[in-house]
């Protein structure tokens, strides 16, 4: 497996669509589709919220297929995503296929993405993880802690 990296950019924008559909629907269980993504204004925001020069994130891809996505956000206190903190804290998202799931692909975006947080001087990145999602394991290993409660999920914080 020889995978490459580059930044996400204004052409990758659609595939957040499918990302974030995707991340909801994590455990196989589809409860949304994209309609209801884009439908609902808390969830569409990561979809198609993402503002280039503002937020940032990473491809990853073999070949010429891609096979994940990582991508931070800023949100405000009125219009805030799941994982929200503070307007000066970006939230992260990151959707790997299914099928490369567990081969390290969401370690490497997740390294790439602290990294560059670290080189843009963030204090620090959340997140919102849904009980039961295995991606917590990766997020713990990285640092991050539970830092609040919101319905069925955590909000979790890694300071850089």
């Amino acid at each position: 497996m020889v995978l490459a990296f580059r930044p996400l950019d204004q052409q990758d924008l659609p595939l957040l669509i499918d990302a974030t559909v995707d991340n909801v629907n994590w455990d196989g269980i589809v409860r949304f589709t994209v309609d209801d993504v884009l439908a609902e204004s808390r969830l569409s925001q990561y979809a198609t919220g993402f503002i280039p020069g503002r937020d940032w994130g990473f491809v990853a891809y073999e070949s010429d297929d891609i096979v994940g996505l990582g991508w931070v956000q800023y949100f405000s206190a009125t219009s805030p995503g799941y994982g929200f903190v503070d307007s000066d804290t970006p939230e992260l998202s990151i959707n790997v296929h299914q099928q490369w799931r567990g081969k390290g692909v969401g370690s490497q975006l997740l390294e790439l993405i602290v990294n560059r947080a670290q080189d843009l001087g963030c204090r620090s990145i959340s997140l919102s993880v849904e009980d039961g999602n295995p991606a917590r394991r990766l997020y713990e290993k990285f640092g991050f802690i539970s830092i609040g409660r919101e319905g069925n999920s955590e909000t979790m914080v890694r300071v850089i």
